[in-house]
């Protein structure tokens, strides 16, 4: 996935009502990762992994003002 500079993604917790877990990696550029009241700032080749069991809603932002954000998603079905 690439998040253009200074984009952001919100993602419900319904969204992940099919789902039980997802990772997230990324490939460049930098992603802040929102959930709750806490932000994990990630960079190239940094994971985070998220269990939906019992999902929150989150969101994926990009801070940079110039560069793009790839990143990999992979997610378990139920």
């Amino acid at each position: 996935v690439e998040l253009p500079p200074g984009a952001r993604v919100d993602f419900t917790a319904a969204s992940f009502a099919f789902l039980r877990g997802q990772v997230v990696r990324v490939l460049a550029g930098r992603l802040v990762v929102e959930e709750g009241g806490q932000a994990a700032d990630l960079g190239p080749g940094d994971c985070l992994a998220f269990d939906l069991v019992a999902p929150k809603g989150h969101a994926f932002r990009n801070p940079s003002a110039s560069r793009a954000c790839r990143y990999l998603v992979a997610l378990s079905r139920r």
